[in-house]
C-alpha cells in the first residue's frame, strides 16, 4: 500500500517497562493487615517478563506475572539473612537477579529481575461482526491488536491461528477431526479498501504549512518517479474542513485525479468544525464483511486547533467513528488531545511541532493503518452441531490480560479509571444450530475485478475438505493485452497489464479431484474513465461469451 515510514519520536513507549506503578506479587496481605514493626519489606523492579515466574525468598515461594516495581508479601525480620532464588519459568526464558542476597537492615527496594529469550505476549481481540452462513458456518472478522506494539498482528494464518487465538464451543476445544477452522486475511479476497484523508484549512493554517501537508500526501501514494504506490483494491478520498466541510474527491485511484484534487486546496475562514469533519469523513466509508461484500476504510485527519464552529456535537462524530480506524496528526501544539483520545487509542495521535517532521510523521500514522488493513481477519468456522443452542467463544492465546497494564498509556488509565479501554479479552457468540447440515467442498475465487494498477493477484483454493487438491486455470483473453503468471502450488494467478487500454480476461479454475469451478472476469485499465463506459455492459458480452 505504501511505504512504511519510522515511528514517530512522540509515539507512547511500547515496550513493557521497569516502572509500571502496579505492584505485583502472589498472595500478600490486605491492606488492612498489620504490619510487625521489627520486620522490613523486600522489592524491586522486574523486566523482560514473559508470562509467569514462581522466586522464593528465604524459601518462601511467590508468583510474578507483571513487569515492573513489585513487592513480595514475605517480609523479613531486622538483621535477618535473606536470599532469592528463581524457582521456575517458561521453558525458553531465562532470568537473572541482581542484589539477591545481603541483611535485612531497613526496607529493600533495589532487586532487580531481568528476563529474556521470550517475547512478551499482550493482544486484545476486536470484534468487527459475527454471521451465520447456510449450511452450517460462523464467521468472526476480527483485528488482533499487539497492545505493547499499538499495531495490529499481521501474520496468522490457518496453520498458527492456535498460537494466537483460543477457539472454544461450549467452552471445550472445537474437534479438529470432525469440523473444519480458517482464518483468512480480508486483504486477500474481494475486498475494498479506502483511505480517507480529511484536512483542516481553517485560517490559523498557513498556505505555506497547507503545502506541506499536500506534499507528504502526494509523496505516500507515489514513489519517487511518480509511480503509485497503492494497493489493487485501494481507493483515496479526501475532504477539507474550515466551517464548511467539502469532499473534494471521491474515492479514486488514479493518481492525477488525487493530485489534482490536492493541488486545487486553499486555506479558509476562520472557524474549524472539526466534530463535523470526523462524522462526514467517517460516514463516508462502510466497514462490512459479508459473503458478498468485503469493504473497510481508515481515516486520517490533519487538524491544529479545537473544534470552535459548535455546529455537529462531539456525541454526534463519536457515534460515527465507532468499529472504524481513525488517525489524527495534530500540528502544533494547541489541539487538545485528551478530547481527540476520545475517538481514538492515543497510540493513534500523533502530534507534531515542526513541520519537517510531517513526512515522517505521516509514514507512521500509515504504517499503523496499514497493520490494521493487513490485519484484518475472518475466521471461518463449520460446526458438527445440527441442533440447539451453542456457543462459540474466541480469546487471544498471550500472557496479559485487559486487567494487566503493558504500555504507558494503559497505566495512566489503570492509575485514573481502574480499567483498560480498548481492550477486549474475549468474544463470543450465541448460535442455534437448528436446520444446520452438513457442508460441501467448495471452490472459492478470490481477487479485485477491476483496477487501475498495473499488476494484482487472483488466488484459487478449495475449502472444507481435507482431499487432494489439483487446480486447473483456464485464462482467455476477451480485449487488451493481460499477461499471467501462476504460483508453483498454482493457487495464485499474478496478472500483468501489458498496455494503457482497456483489457479484460475470462477467468476459470477447475478442481479435476472433484470436478468444482469457479469463474470470474477482471477488467485493468490506465484510466478509472474506461470502467464507467463499460459498467452496463454485461462482463459475458464483452467477452463473447
Amino acid at each position: 500500500m505504501f511505504s512504511k515510514g519510522a515511528k514517530s519520536h512522540f509515539a507512547l513507549a511500547v515496550v513493557l517497562m521497569a516502572s509500571l506503578l502496579q505492584a505485583c506479587s502472589g498472595g500478600g496481605s490486605s491492606d488492612s493487615a498489620e504490619v510487625d514493626p521489627n520486620t522490613v519489606s523486600i522489592g524491586g523492579t522486574i523486566e523482560g517478563l514473559a508470562g509467569k515466574i514462581t522466586v522464593s525468598i528465604n524459601d518462601n515461594e511467590e508468583a510474578l506475572d507483571t513487569n515492573g516495581n513489585f513487592t513480595f508479601s514475605t517480609r523479613v525480620t531486622i538483621q535477618e539473612d535473606f536470599v532469592i532464588r528463581l524457582v521456575n519459568a517458561p521453558t525458553g526464558l531465562v532470568c537473572s537477579i541482581e542484589n539477591s542476597t545481603g541483611t535485612a537492615t531497613a526496607n529493600i527496594s533495589n532487586v532487580a529481575i531481568s528476563c529474556s529469550g521470550l517475547e512478551a505476549r499482550a493482544y486484545s481481540l476486536n470484534n468487527l461482526g459475527f454471521s451465520e452462513e447456510p449450511p452450517s458456518v460462523l464467521t468472526f472478522a476480527f483485528h488482533l491488536v499487539n497492545r505493547i506494539t499499538g499495531k495490529a498482528i499481521e501474520n496468522l494464518t490457518t496453520d498458527n491461528v492456535t498460537d494466537y487465538l483460543i477457539v472454544t464451543e461450549n467452552q471445550l476445544p472445537i474437534s479438529k477431526t470432525e469440523s473444519f477452522l480458517e482464518v483468512d486475511p480480508l486483504v486477500g479476497l474481494n475486498a475494498t479498501y479506502t483511505t480517507v484523508f480529511a484536512i483542516d484549512i481553517s485560517a490559523s493554517l498557513t498556505q505555506a504549512n497547507l503545502a506541506q501537508v499536500v506534499s507528504s500526501i502526494k509523496s505516500s501514494v507515489t514513489d519517487a518517479n511518480g509511480n503509485s504506490l497503492l494497493e489493487a483494491n485501494q481507493r483515496i478520498s479526501i475532504f477539507t474542513f474550515d466551517s464548511t466541510i467539502e469532499h473534494v474527491l471521491e474515492p479514486s485511484q488514479d493518481i492525477q485525479s488525487i493530485f489534482d484534487a490536492l493541488d486545487n486546496i486553499e486555506v479558509g475562514g476562520n472557524s474549524t468544525n472539526l466534530f463535523g469533519a470526523i462524522k462526514q469523513s467517517a460516514d463516508s466509508w462502510t466497514n462490512e464483511v459479508s459473503s458478498d461484500l468485503i469493504s473497510y476504510g481508515s481515516l486520517i485527519l490533519f487538524t491544529d486547533g479545537n473544534d470552535n464552529s459548535e455546529l455537529v456535537s462531539k456525541d454526534e462524530a463519536l457515534s460515527s467513528v465507532a468499529s472504524k480506524d481513525v488517525y489524527f496528526i495534530v500540528l502544533g501544539n494547541e489541539s487538545n488531545t485528551e478530547t481527540l483520545a476520545e475517538f481514538t487509542p492515543e497510540s493513534n495521535i500523533f502530534s507534531i511541532e515542526n513541520f519537517n517532521q510531517l513526512n515522517t510523521v505521516l509514514n507512521s500514522a500509515l504504517d499503523f493503518a496499514k497493520s490494521y488493513e493487513n490485519g484484518l481477519y475472518i475466521l471461518s468456522y463449520a460446526t458438527p452441531k445440527r441442533a440447539g443452542n451453542h456457543l462459540l467463544s474466541i480469546a487471544p492465546n498471550d500472557d496479559f490480560d485487559c486487567n494487566t497494564s503493558v504500555n504507558d498509556a494503559e497505566t495512566q488509565q489503570m492509575s485514573d479509571t481502574g480499567l483498560i479501554s480498548d481492550c477486549t479479552d474475549s468474544v463470543s457468540h450465541n448460535f442455534d444450530a437448528s436446520g444446520y447440515t452438513d457442508i460441501a467442498p467448495q471452490l472459492e475465487l478470490s481477487g479485485v475485478k477491476t483496477t487501475i494498477s498495473t499488476s494484482t493477484d487472483w488466488q484459487a483454493r478449495v475449502r472444507w475438505t481435507n482431499s487432494d487438491i489439483d487446480l486447473k486455470w483456464q485464462i482467455e483473453s476477451c480485449k487488451g493485452n493481460i499477461s499471467y503468471t501462476l504460483s508453483d502450488d498454482k493457487k495464485i494467478a499474478t496478472f500483468e497489464r501489458q498496455v494503457d487500454e482497456f483489457s479484460m480476461v475470462y477467468i476459470k479454475v477447475t478442481d479435476a479431484n472433484s470436478a468444482i469451478s469457479e469463474e470470474g472476469y477482471l477488467q485493468m485499465s490506465s484510466t478509472e474513465g474506461d470502467f464507467k463506459l463499460v459498467k452496463n455492459q454485461r462482463n459475458s458480452d464483452l467477452c463473447n461469451r
